[in-house]
């Protein structure tokens, strides 16, 4: 009743502004749950703000759920002139139930099953429903509908259970697949973990507005397992695009300082998934409200690449772990604007030199108002430019995966390069896959010519890559396949981490000092790459500190010089 109620005063206010002129902009609903909220509450707040955002006639919602959110609000709401109206949690879900959620509840006990709440996200998305506990504050809210009890329909349920359940009646009703760790203690027993903390609800909001199938099996990488072969049967049938697109994260069973299976390719025998690093990420529902990027933007023209001179060295500094949204929305900003400010204190070579960023594509489609406050600081700066991150158009292996997904992956990295204005990405391959990314799909990139620098990454880092020649920093990849080659061929960059200078690699993580001497050391006439993360604690600083270091006959250029002279050198 309420939902018809509402439709008709949508008509008269429709007639209304078809007479007296455009509708107004709609109030963006705002609810700050920073102060701690609940996670029972915390899912209420999240689930509705999901529901609402899916309404294009609504002025939408935005969740206060970290500090970080409240730049972008201002940036992104305030600042463009969009009108807000703050709302507690408590008038906001009660408001959800008794509107665009008419009224549908799912009842489930938080404590007893803390294992299936990713699940419980998304029967939360696929029945329109809000999970509360028989407990809740909003209980007893006047025409509630308790659509599904899973304290006793799922009762001593763990996540196999849960999510087979799940599948098998509402996988056809999902648009796509995401992970969320329900709270694992990974460092106690990395091989069993206990549940001990509490899932990260961040991601929530967006995983009920697409209808994502978000779910999390520990072991589902593992063969031999029942989790696993529940993990292919899930990957192999259900209506996705393919390789899949993975959100959120998987941080199971952690090896050589990273996560084994973090990048989902080498996950099932079909190879067929890459991740979008987004766990916790929460207002994707909001910012995805906003039309996707569909033309080219406009970063910093490239300069035209000056004459290839042998007695120089020639370097580009990638800023890398720009697939992990949750960078963009929180520490790659603060670097972004600690670098327009040495820019603009000395806009010289030293001040600000080339500096090359990554960034994720899928911000093109989630977040495009974010995006486009990245290029319009980093136009500012003069010498900033984008390119994709691992490995392309997802965080995955591509080299591992079938040819058809290897013909589906090029292409959308290439439409990817022509939305994002570059010619270039990070490529992260396992280490075993090495001669087949060379011989079979770097040659994929040589036929259009749209990306022309492959700045390579070894995973697991700390094992050598044995795909270049003694003394070489790179190789020329040319097509040796069918379709046209000019000739030019794509540079495919050798693996150099910068990943801080305190951690104990002495390879991976040398001082400013350090690095300075071995660039400074180098044969004349050398052309290479160096990829930041800053899992090792690299920050901005670093190269900084290593600029004024280099001599005279080193010099830090954009991506598009570093390619021409690769190729000039032969």
């Amino acid at each position: 009743k309420m939902a018809g109620a509402a439709a008709c005063i949508a008509v008269l206010l429709a007639a209304c502004w078809a007479v007296h002129g455009s509708a107004p902009t709609l109030p963006v609903t705002v609810v700050d749950i920073r102060d701690h909220a609940s996670h029972q509450v915390q899912m209420a707040v999240l689930v509705c703000s999901g529901l609402l955002n899916r309404n294009a006639s609504s002025g939408g919602s935005y969740v206060l759920l970290k500090d970080d959110d409240v730049p972008w609000l201002k940036n992104l709401v305030t600042d463009a002139g969009i009108p807000t109206r703050n709302q507690t949690a408590q008038a906001f879900v009660t408001l959800c139930l008794t509107t665009f959620a008419d009224g549908r509840v799912i009842r489930y006990n938080y404590t007893a099953q803390k294992a299936v709440v990713p699940n419980l996200v998304t029967l939360a998305g696929v029945l329109d429903a809000v999970p509360l506990e028989a407990n809740s504050p909003w209980a007893n809210t006047p025409n509630t509908n308790v659509v599904l009890d899973v304290s006793t329909e799922w009762a001593g349920f763990a996540a196999y259970e849960a999510t087979a359940w799940v599948y098998s009646r509402h996988v056809n009703a999902t648009t796509g697949m995401s992970l969320m760790d329900p709270g694992f203690d990974i460092h106690d027993h990395p091989s069993d973990p206990n549940i001990t903390g509490d899932a990260n609800l961040g991601l929530t909001d967006y995983i009920v507005k697409a209808r994502l199938f978000n779910f999390y099996l520990y072991n589902g990488c593992i063969p031999l397992t029942k989790e696993h072969e529940l993990m292919i049967k899930v990957t192999q049938e259900n209506p996705w695009p393919s390789p899949i697109p993975v959100m959120g994260y998987d941080d199971s069973h952690p090896l050589f300082g990273g996560d084994l299976f973090e990048a989902e390719t080498g996950c099932v025998p079909a190879h067929n998934m890459g991740q979008i690093a987004s766990d916790g990420f929460n207002n994707i529902a909001y910012f995805s409200r906003a039309p996707a990027i569909t033309e080219p933007l406009v970063q910093n023209p490239v300069p035209v690449a000056p004459i290839y001179n042998a007695s120089e060295t020639y370097v580009a500094f990638v800023v890398g772990d720009g697939d992990n949204l949750n960078y963009l929305k929180g520490g790659r900003r603060q670097w972004l604007e600690k670098r327009t400010q040495k820019c603009a204190a000395q806009p010289t070579y030293e001040g600000c030199f080339p500096l090359l960023w990554s960034v994720s594509p899928h911000a093109l489609r989630l977040m495009p108002d974010l995006l486009r406050w990245y290029y319009k600081v980093a136009k500012g700066n003069a010498h900033d430019y984008f390119v994709l991150p691992p490995s392309g158009h997802l965080y995955a292996y591509p080299a591992m995966m079938s040819s058809k997904d290897q013909a589906r992956f090029v292409a959308a990295t290439e439409h990817d390069c022509f939305l994002l204005n570059t010619s270039a990405t990070v490529d992260w391959e396992w280490f075993t896959t090495w001669p087949k990314a060379v011989n079979d799909f770097y040659p994929r990139y040589t036929v259009n010519h749209v990306v022309r620098g492959l700045f390579a990454v070894n995973v697991p880092f700390v094992l050598p890559t044995l795909a270049f020649p003694d003394g070489e920093n790179y190789r020329i990849v040319r097509n040796q396949g069918s379709g046209a080659d000019d000739g030019a061929g794509t540079v495919l960059f050798k693996p150099k981490s910068w990943r801080g200078s305190t951690c104990t690699s002495k390879e991976s993580c040398p001082t400013p000092d350090a690095l300075a001497a071995e660039l400074n050391g180098l044969k004349p006439g050398s052309v290479l790459y160096i990829y930041m993360t800053s899992d090792g604690g690299a920050s901005l600083d670093l190269f900084y500190q290593l600029v004024p270091k280099l001599n005279s006959h080193v010099r830090v250029v954009d991506h598009n010089t570093i390619v021409q002279h690769a190729l000039a050198r032969g």
